[in-house]
């Protein structure tokens, strides 16, 4: 992969902006100048890039856990077939294994931890877009009003 193409990696976050952007409260909202309402839409736009790459980071590292965990058990099933006639369906057998295997369960744990942070997470991007989106139509709305003022004055 070009190495060009992973630029994005590089993009650092403003943590102190990030959190004014979370505590803003909406009331406020004509109070604040167009070039800070901007810088918020930027950071917000930075901060999806960083978040949508480190969610990427955790859904690599899922797949790789459960491709190491089939790949565990497949060994484990192709050495003993008695498993699989003791456990009747190949479900029980992979339970079983996951279950009494230190390698696996401690596997299949991180891969809980994982797959939890994504339920955490999920959707959020969205969000994440909708209010930048919500953040330009308040900066366009201001441009249409001062247009229309000077309109007016004309």
């Amino acid at each position: 992969m070009d190495i060009d193409m992973l630029s994005f990696t590089k993009v650092q976050i403003n943590q102190d902006l990030l959190d004014e952007i979370w505590k803003f409260d909406p009331r406020r909202l004509d109070e604040l100048k167009g070039s800070i309402l901007s810088s918020y839409s930027m950071a917000l736009a930075q901060y999806l890039i960083y978040f949508t790459y480190q969610r990427n980071i955790v859904k690599a590292d899922v797949y790789r856990l459960n491709k190491m965990i089939d790949r565990t058990i497949s060994l484990i099933l192709s050495k003993d077939k008695k498993l699989l006639k003791e456990h009747k369906t190949r479900s029980s057998a992979v339970d079983f294994l996951v279950s009494t295997n230190d390698y696996l369960t401690e596997t299949q744990s991180k891969l809980d931890i994982l797959n939890i942070e994504l339920m955490h997470i999920d959707g959020i991007d969205k969000n994440i877009s909708e209010l930048i989106a919500t953040i330009k139509r308040e900066l366009t709305r201001r441009e249409k009003e001062l247009y229309t003022v000077r309109m007016e004055r004309k």
